[in-house]
C-alpha cells in the first residue's frame, strides 16, 4: 500500500509548503478536490493542467485519486430526470478529461447530497444509478480513468450507504471505467467485523479512505479501529493507497503532520 491525503487539509493558499512538507511526513501522494485547485476545474486550460501535474510531480508526488467532484454543485444528483441526469453526466465526464489530463487514475464519487432518494424505491434507485453510470463508465474507460462509488453512512445519504450497496451498482454497470471506494468511518457505521465487510468486495476495491468521524484529525476521536482496519486490509491483500480525508482543523499543520505519521505507522510499515 502508499499513502496520500487529501489537499483538503490545508488552506489552498499554503499548498505549495504543504506539498513539501507531506512529502517529508510520507506521504506519497496527494489526492485532490479539484475546486481547491481552480475556481471552475473544468475551465483550467490544457496548460494550466499539464503545469499543475508536472508542480505536483517536482515535489516527488503522485496524485492516485480526486474526490468532492461536485462540491459547490447542488444542482448535480445522479438520480434525477433525464435532464439533471444529462447535466451531471456531461459534468462527470468533464472531470473524467480533467482526472486524465492531470495523470489521476481513480475519481472518487461521493457527493451524498447528489444521490438521496427523494420518494424513489432502493430497487429504482439501483436502476437509475445504473442508467446514469453506464454511459459515464464507458466514456471514462476511454481515457483510462475510473470512476469509484463511494458508500457513505445513512446519516449522510439514503442510497448506496455500505460497500455491498457499492459492490451492486459496480456489477450492475458491469465496466472497467467503474469500481469501488471504500472508507473507514462508513465501515464503522456498518456494525461488522471489517473483514467481512471488505473480503467480499475486495476484488473490485481500488481506494481507500482513511478518516474519522466529522472528518478530524485521524485518531482524535479513538472510535476509528484503524489497527484492525489495516490489518483487514493486508489480509485481503489490497494493493492500493490508503487516502487520509481530513478537513483543515484549526491547529492544521500539526494536525496534517499527527495524521500522516500515525497512519504511517500503522497502514503502511
Amino acid at each position: 500500500m502508499k499513502l496520500s491525503i487529501s489537499n483538503i487539509g490545508w488552506p489552498k493558499e499554503e499548498n505549495a509548503r504543504f506539498l513539501k512538507l507531506i512529502k517529508e511526513w510520507g506521504a506519497d501522494g496527494v489526492e485532490v478536490a479539484p475546486s481547491l485547485i481552480w475556481n471552475s476545474p473544468l475551465e483550467a486550460t490544457k496548460t494550466q493542467r499539464s503545469v499543475y501535474q508536472n508542480f505536483i510531480a517536482d515535489h516527488g508526488l503522485e496524485m492516485p485519486a480526486m474526490h468532492a467532484l461536485f462540491f459547490g454543485k447542488p444542482e448535480l444528483n445522479i438520480l434525477g430526470d433525464s435532464k439533471t441526469q444529462e447535466i451531471t453526466r456531461a459534468y462527470l465526464r468533464g472531470l473524467c478529461e480533467l482526472a486524465a489530463d492531470l495523470g489521476i487514475k481513480y475519481l472518487i464519487y461521493g457527493s451524498p447530497g447528489s444521490r438521496n432518494l427523494k420518494g424513489l424505491s432502493v430497487e429504482d434507485g439501483f436502476k437509475r444509478a445504473a442508467d446514469f453510470f453506464m454511459p459515464a463508465a464507458e466514456f471514462a474507460k476511454q481515457l483510462n480513468v475510473c470512476i469509484c462509488v463511494e458508500p457513505l453512512a445513512a446519516n449522510e445519504t439514503d442510497f448506496l450507504n455500505t460497500a455491498n450497496d457499492g459492490y451492486k451498482l459496480v456489477n450492475m454497470v458491469n465496466s472497467p471505467g467503474l469500481s469501488l471506494h471504500v472508507d473507514a468511518k462508513s465501515i464503522l457505521a456498518e456494525g461488522q467485523d471489517y473483514i467481512n465487510i471488505l473480503e467480499p468486495v475486495a476484488h473490485e476495491m481500488k481506494h481507500f479512505h482513511i478518516n474519522d468521524t466529522e472528518l478530524v484529525e485521524i485518531n482524535l476521536t479513538k472510535t476509528i479501529r484503524h489497527k484492525e482496519i489495516a490489518t483487514a486490509l493486508n489480509k485481503v491483500n489490497y494493493q492500493g493507497y490508503v487516502s487520509i480525508e481530513m478537513r483543515k482543523m484549526p491547529d492544521y499543520y500539526n494536525a496534517v503532520k499527527n495524521s500522516l505519521e500515525f497512519s504511517r505507522s500503522l497502514y503502511i510499515n
